[in-house]
């Protein structure tokens, strides 16, 4: 299968695609591409080590967190962490996975994560390697739902991804989004940043 034009076709026609489509696309997916590994772990906890230094318990949104991997592992080092949310989209990823935990919450979209409402609960946010999968738009909405303390961003960017090998989708870079509701960047190493309000 020639998987740059699956992702080409994709990118073409993501506007049209209904959040049911959506899944189903990330499910196929799954089938070829089950083992996704897109965190660096060196950094994650670096930020999570600088969060714990300021709060005294860490409530983490997660999005995108495939399997749960990530979460696991932050929680078996950092006791700080009270509960960790991983809004996926891709159900195959949370039902096949042996990653648990008594305080990882794997969540099973239902509908777009723009649409969700949260009051308020989470004050940590890890995004890596996802908001690139995501319009702009998408993530402005999604920012305007969510009121976090810290957050973690590690996402890639071009000015065109046709013929790229996955399905990145994002216009342009999020930073906006944040500096408009009052987050500060604080430290910055290549697509990585970590950002507090």
């Amino acid at each position: 299968m020639d998987f740059v034009e699956v992702f080409n076709k994709f990118r073409k026609e993501y506007d049209r695609m209904s959040f049911d489509e959506l899944k189903s696309f990330y499910n196929f997916l799954y089938s070829y591409f089950p083992m996704q590994r897109h965190f660096n772990f060196d950094r994650v906890l670096m930020f999570f080590n600088f969060c714990s230094s300021s709060l005294r318990k860490l409530i983490v949104f997660e999005l995108g967190g495939w399997d749960g991997e990530l979460a696991c592992k932050m929680i078996a080092m950092i006791p700080e962490i009270v509960r960790w949310d991983n809004y996926e989209i891709c159900d195959n990823a949370l039902k096949y996975s042996n990653h648990k935990d008594s305080k990882y919450y794997p969540i099973d979209l239902n509908k777009p994560i723009q649409e969700y409402e949260f009051e308020g609960e989470y004050n940590v946010g890890i995004f890596s390697h996802v908001l690139e999968h995501m319009k702009y738009h998408e993530i402005e909405k999604l920012f305007n739902k969510l009121n976090l303390r810290y957050i973690y961003i590690d996402c890639p960017f071009s000015s065109d991804w046709n013929n790229y090998y996955w399905t990145h989708i994002l216009e342009k870079r999020p930073d906006e989004i944040l500096i408009n509701r009052g987050y500060t960047k604080f430290f910055m190493d290549g697509d990585i940043s970590f950002w507090k309000k």
